[in-house]
């Protein structure tokens, strides 16, 4: 059986460098099954399936990413994603089912100003974001089996005919005539975090030269894995991802006031700027690690449980 390099490095940074960075030693058997230490035992006979149904992981990205705020600021950073991966390898057509428990815009030091421009998710988003699906391609039955999926694609804000392809909608009275609950024939905008606001609303914090409050974005989070089955409870591997993001409006303290109001274009346009973009940094791989959770587990437990479970 032949692991891509990126697979091997995923699985040398999760299971052969130890907590306290002390020596250690990491080597991968063949494929007899023979034990390799404290590494990876490959060619054992594994069960993704929970009882002969889904199985529930536990999911941690450490995204490389990189950051661009109009050319003012382009670099590279590193931030966390956490989700919740449903197997469902049983079916005639194995698929998975992620749904994001966190998601993270990385904030932006411009120079010049005394502290980086930050935009914050608020904690009612993500539990009104639905999961998403793909098909699931499984190598094989024992470890060290390649295991990968396609890009799950999760539109926050807004529905599309194609949640790939289509572009987000910029019009900002282009609402859901439902609120955003069904599949609708064109694009539209809703208020996802049921705040009377369409799109997300973002908490913003030192954009330069506005006194700006909040931010409605909607956007479009991407991710695909590929990861070698370590063995039934644990998968290490490699992700790659994308955030696309569209400023619908925004909230401004004017000089001289204490009450917030609506921003005008100009403002809006100022904002997006400095709305960074974020995506895979090209210097080097996200990697990921799964471990098997209770099929009852929920988001809020698992950013509770997130050091247990993945380590600090």
């Amino acid at each position: 059986m032949k692991l891509s390099l990126g697979l091997i490095l995923a699985f040398a940074m999760y299971m052969c460098e130890p907590a306290d960075h002390s020596a250690s030693t990491c080597t991968r058997s063949g494929d007899s099954g023979s034990d390799s230490g404290d590494g990876l035992v490959c060619g054992e006979h594994y069960d993704l399936s929970e009882n002969g149904g889904p199985s529930l992981f536990a999911t941690k990205i450490i995204q490389y990413t990189h950051v661009n705020a109009a050319g003012l600021v382009e670099t590279d950073t590193i931030s966390e994603l956490l989700a919740l991966l449903e197997f469902h390898v049983d079916e005639p057509q194995p698929y998975v089912r992620m749904k994001l428990c966190t998601l993270e815009i990385p904030a932006v030091q411009v120079p010049g100003q005394p502290a980086p421009t930050k935009f914050t998710i608020l904690p009612e988003l993500l539990p009104n974001v639905e999961s998403v699906e793909a098909p699931l391609s499984i190598e094989g039955d024992t470890t060290c089996s390649t295991i990968s999926f396609p890009p799950l694609y999760t539109v926050i804000g807004a529905r599309l005919i194609n949640d790939a392809t289509d572009p987000l909608p910029h019009d900002p009275n282009a609402s859901c005539p439902d609120g955003g609950v069904q599949v609708h024939q064109a694009s539209c905008v809703y208020d996802v975090d049921k705040d009377g606001e369409v799109g997300a609303t973002l908490i913003a914090e030192n954009v330069p030269g506005l006194e700006v409050t909040q931010a409605y974005v909607i956007m479009r989070s991407w991710t695909s894995m590929e990861g070698m089955v370590a063995n039934s409870d644990l998968i290490l591997g490699t992700a790659d991802w994308d955030l696309d993001q569209f400023v619908l409006s925004c909230k401004v303290i004017p000089v001289g006031s204490t009450q917030p109001r609506y921003c005008n274009d100009e403002e809006i346009s100022m904002v997006r700027t400095i709305n960074p973009e974020v995506s895979q940094s090209s210097a080097q791989p996200s990697t990921y690690m799964a471990v098997r959770v209770s099929p009852d587990m929920d988001c809020e437990q698992l950013i509770e449980q997130a050091d247990e479970l993945f380590g600090r």
